[in-house]
């Protein structure tokens, strides 16, 4: 497998070391602006119910006051993405 093989196969579902160390970065680094984008938008309120599809490394998850957020829920497909992010859940 070539490296450009490689590469578009973690950024559709980043597995093992490279998949939770390097393409987690990569992703939480270029998504910086978007995210906060949709922190702005999302403009939570208390009681809000919250469902997030790809979560990747969790970065966004402490973003989710648990103290107004009622239930939070999270779909992500990619294992390592899930294991980098399960110490913020």
């Amino acid at each position: 497998m070539n490296f450009k093989t490689f590469f578009s196969e973690q950024a559709r579902r980043p597995s093992g070391l490279f998949g939770r160390w390097v393409m987690c970065k990569i992703f939480d680094y270029g998504n910086a602006a978007i995210n906060d984008f949709m922190k702005e938008l999302l403009a939570l309120k208390e009681n809000d119910h919250v469902l997030e599809i790809g979560f990747g490394s969790g970065l966004n998850l402490p973003f989710y006051d648990r103290s107004r957020v009622r239930k939070i829920w999270g779909l992500e497909p990619s294992e390592g993405m899930r294991r980098k992010a399960r110490p913020l859940v």
